[in-house]
């Protein structure tokens, strides 16, 4: 539930900004049409019905510019601490602690069910500023102006990616309402492959993503860094099927040792999903 309203007030912050920001470019163009004297709405709004309900609507945006203002500015203020606080979290807090002999995860569980980290590094934007801070900070240190474009680059993706969700989703369940089958135009469509040459096609992918397959393998046995993540994976893998799984004592028939089995499998599979999901999430 708190997820779902994590999710909601992201939706609504992204189109509040943008209606921020288009609200803003007509108040200020309307002002400046004004102090230049190409229009005189104001002076005629109280004699002409379409002068007054044209400065009815400025009147409302010059009201609301305020208020969303300031929201979007404490929206930032806290999700300039979230992202600190899930920064020193990444950094400073151990994957481990010991309590006797007995290995307790820490940072896993914090970033898994702590709440919005999990969501906010879901929807990219922990993540999105985290590039963004990197690059800043690179070029400040090297004066490489690519980092620049690369973030304006990265905004404008991910921009494009929300507002496209937004969208999709919105005529999805408008259409879902009435009943009618909806497809999103921005979609990319299907290209109907003629048979003759559907296999070779095939085929050729197929050996493409071998090649691929193997040379990702190959740079993963030289990298130390992939190293050394997939042995810190490897370990709270072991740790999560631990905690969660029974052993297979003797005193056990042969179905519950085979449901016991079945169970400690899927216990094995899912600390395997969330482990490297989390970790592809937080090495972005």
């Amino acid at each position: 539930m708190l997820d779902y309203l994590i999710n909601i007030t992201i939706t609504f912050t992204i189109i509040l900004f943008f209606a921020w920001v288009f609200m803003l470019f007509i108040v200020f163009t309307f002002n400046f049409m004004v102090i230049i004297g190409l229009i005189k709405t104001p002076q005629h709004s109280y004699l002409n019905p379409d002068d007054n309900m044209i400065m009815t609507i400025i009147n409302i945006m010059r009201t609301l510019l305020y208020p969303i203002f300031l929201y979007l500015c404490l929206v930032t203020v806290i999700l300039t601490y979230i992202f600190y606080i899930w920064l020193g979290i990444i950094y400073f807090v151990p994957y481990l602690i010991f309590i006797g002999f007995i290995p307790i995860p820490i940072k896993f569980p914090i970033l898994e069910f702590v709440p919005p980290f999990k969501t906010l590094t879901d929807r990219g934007i922990l993540p999105l500023i985290r590039r963004i801070n990197n690059r800043l900070f690179e070029f400040i240190t090297s004066g490489n102006k690519q980092k620049h474009t690369d973030n304006m680059n990265d905004l404008i993706d991910y921009t494009y990616i929300e507002i496209k969700n937004i969208f999709k989703e919105s005529f999805e369940k408008l259409f879902k309402a009435l009943n009618y089958k909806f497809e999103f135009i921005f979609e990319k469509k299907e290209v109907n492959i003629p048979k003759d040459n559907e296999n070779d096609i095939i085929n050729s992918e197929e050996e493409q993503m071998k090649k691929e397959a193997l040379k990702i393998e190959e740079e993963n046995k030289t990298d130390e860094d992939k190293i050394r993540i997939m042995k810190l994976i490897n370990e709270e893998i072991k740790i999560c099927v631990a905690n969660k799984s029974k052993m297979n004592t003797s005193d056990l028939t042969s179905s519950e040792a085979l449901m016991l089995s079945q169970t400690n499998l899927a216990n094995y599979a899912d600390c395997y999903a969330k482990t490297v999901n989390l970790y592809i999430n937080n090495e972005i």
